[in-house]
């Protein structure tokens, strides 16, 4: 078995950045860190996102790395899942979503496609 770790997960990992206003916060609180799967299958990454402020936020992800064995490839999905050339996404009607109202949580996941 192929076995990701947290470094791992930062290797593939999905920058979450605010496109409002300093002043609004939120978490970005992976299920799992570590996990675990023959390779040749789907290795999908679940996060929480909670919106912490006291503000509606729109935010947007945004994959800076994507550094993966030859053959692999990983995709990011909010509403849907997008094809493993999109490495931005946002949290608007565009995409499928909408901005994130003060307490609500969504869920994210980034799927590794192992080879």
């Amino acid at each position: 078995m192929m076995r990701l770790k947290s470094w791992c997960w930062l290797a593939t990992s999905v920058l979450l950045l605010c496109t409002q206003v300093a002043g609004q916060s939120f978490t970005f609180v992976p299920n799992d860190t570590i996990l675990a799967a023959p390779l040749g299958t789907e290795i999908v990454f679940d996060v929480t996102i909670t919106n912490t402020s006291a503000q509606t936020l729109t935010l947007a992800l945004v994959r800076t790395l994507n550094d993966l064995p030859q053959g692999w490839e990983s995709s990011m999905c909010l509403s849907v899942c997008y094809p493993p050339t999109t490495d931005s996404i946002l949290t608007t009607p565009e995409f499928g979503s909408s901005p994130l109202n003060p307490g609500e949580s969504r869920p994210f996941s980034l799927h590794v496609y192992t080879a």
